[in-house]
């Protein structure tokens, strides 16, 4: 009787590298369908990413003042694509958005994946490496990093790779180590708002758990010191980047539990969507456990990486708290499960009982399934259409050609004014005398019908509103699914954009 050996270390190695491969192939696939299955570019804001794009290869500056990492590399990769014949500008850098925006951000489960294995060690369970990291890329929060949120996608690829630079500065300190985690925050800096500050706020934690799980004074001065540090240069880099957001990042300590989310659940007000719910009770969950098993097993933990796991444990809480303000809420949610990936294999390595560990690959597995089948079911849907183009191509015909025109529209409908009109654009709850006074036209763009139903919660929830006019507004065009008006003078009460509507 013969019997069969078990697969050699390197055979096993190989099949988890052809795993991981599987998973980024399948992630790829997925934005692929999502960015390339409507005529137009799909989401809300989709047409954000393509005006700043199309704006650095016409002009040579971002046509809003923004983070510019992304649209720096959009627009050389539909450069590219342009010099190659692939089209016209407009449709280079069309195609390139989508593209980047299907394969870049897949890139997360590497670092993903290299952190996940760090943190199991000598424990070389087959597979469980890759299906964990397989979350950073096909998790529904992820998954719904598409078209709309390209910026966040960008972003959270820097984060993950802080994150595992950052665990090996706690393993070893080196110049290498400190440098490259530098490197990522930066990264995350010039790309994303919300990004950045989750990145700050786990590099703070981190140092601070460093120094307070093995307290001296001097230890103490160096924890300050990395934090003042740390913080001016964020400071410095939002300036430079995008200097209107420099008082909203010092002011985040004050707004950011203002209107907290759980009131508005408790009232069953629909201003987040049911996958957020899930999130917040499967990411709050994760921390719990992680939480029970880091207490419970404190003496036998890593010294060196104990700052780091209680970072991520704390970090879970903060990004899914249900007392988080609507405001900082609706932009934190996405990135909650970024401290499950290193939470995970903590948890698996300090469970014993083979039952709780089977379930635990089975849970996982089973989100990823879930995950899949629920943004794949959910469709791709775009805030224009062709017979809305053709319209604002009419439309554009009574729009002097002066640079001297303002549209003002609904969220998501303003950025596709910016691309077809080629004028300045802007919401109604930015507006105050002195844009009357820069521009000679001032012009309220109404959508009647063939709306789509983004809204702040997304799908769920009310749709954007649209502008409301001023007094003395004057209709210039009138079509099937829009009216343009020109308002003369601005109004006497600025107030009446910010009203409450139904």
């Amino acid at each position: 009787m013969t019997h069969q050996l078990p697969p050699s270390p390197t055979n096993r190695k190989n099949l988890e590298l052809v795993l991981l491969a599987f998973f980024i192939i399948v992630a790829s696939a997925i934005r692929l369908h999502t960015n390339f299955s409507t005529e137009f570019m799909p989401g809300n804001n989709g047409a954000y990413y393509l005006v700043q794009a199309r704006s650095l290869l016409e002009n040579g500056r971002l046509q809003f003042v923004e983070f510019p990492l992304l649209f720096w590399l959009e627009a050389g990769l539909a450069w590219t694509f342009f010099h190659f014949g692939f089209g016209n500008i407009d449709s280079s850098v069309d195609l390139a958005s989508r593209l980047f925006d299907s394969i870049i951000p897949v890139l997360s489960i590497i670092p993903a994946y290299a952190l996940t294995k760090r943190i199991l060690g000598n424990r070389k369970k087959y597979f469980l490496s890759a299906l964990i990291s397989a979350l950073s890329v096909l998790y529904f929060s992820p998954l719904m990093l598409i078209s709309d949120f390209q910026k966040n996608a960008l972003g959270v690829l820097w984060l993950f790779c802080l994150m595992y630079w950052l665990y090996r500065s706690f393993e070893d300190s080196s110049r290498r180590n400190l440098l490259m985690t530098f490197l990522f925050l930066l990264l995350t800096g010039i790309t994303h708002y919300g990004c950045i500050s989750v990145a700050v706020t786990l590099v703070l934690l981190n140092l601070i758990l460093k120094y307070e799980l093995s307290y001296t004074l001097k230890r103490f001065f160096k924890v300050v010191s990395g934090i003042i540090i740390i913080v001016a240069v964020c400071i410095g880099v939002i300036y430079i980047t995008s200097p209107f957001r420099v008082r909203v990042f010092i002011d985040i300590p004050l707004e950011i539990f203002r209107n907290p989310i759980i009131f508005f659940i408790l009232q069953h007000k629909p201003v987040i969507s049911p996958l957020d719910m899930i999130n917040i009770l499967l990411v709050n969950f994760i921390a719990i456990i992680s939480l029970i098993l880091f207490i419970k097993n404190f003496a036998a933990q890593e010294i060196k990486t104990r700052p780091f796991i209680l970072g991520c444990i704390i970090l879970a809480f903060f990004l899914a708290s249900p007392f988080l303000g609507i405001d900082a809420a609706q932009r934190l949610y996405f990135m909650s499960y970024l401290p499950v990936i290193p939470l995970l294999p903590f948890i698996y390595k300090n469970i014993s009982a083979s039952a709780a560990k089977y379930f635990l690959t089975s849970v996982i597995l089973l989100v990823i399934i879930f995950s899949i089948f629920v943004v794949v079911g959910k469709g791709a849907q775009s805030n224009m259409n062709g017979k809305l183009y053709t319209e604002l191509e009419e439309i554009k015909k009574v729009i002097p050609a002066n640079n001297k025109s303002i549209i003002v529209a609904r969220h998501g409908m303003e950025f596709w004014s910016a691309w077809i009109f080629r004028t300045d654009v802007t919401r109604q709850e930015s507006l105050n005398e002195n844009y009357w006074r820069v521009y000679a036209n001032v012009l309220f763009l109404q959508q009647k019908k063939d709306k789509s139903s983004f809204g702040p919660a997304g799908m769920v929830g009310k749709p954007f509103p649209e502008p409301t006019l001023p007094e003395f507004s004057k209709m210039i065009f009138t079509g099937n699914y829009f009216d343009l008006y020109k308002s003369p003078v601005p109004p006497k009460k600025f107030s009446i954009f910010n009203e409450k509507r139904p």
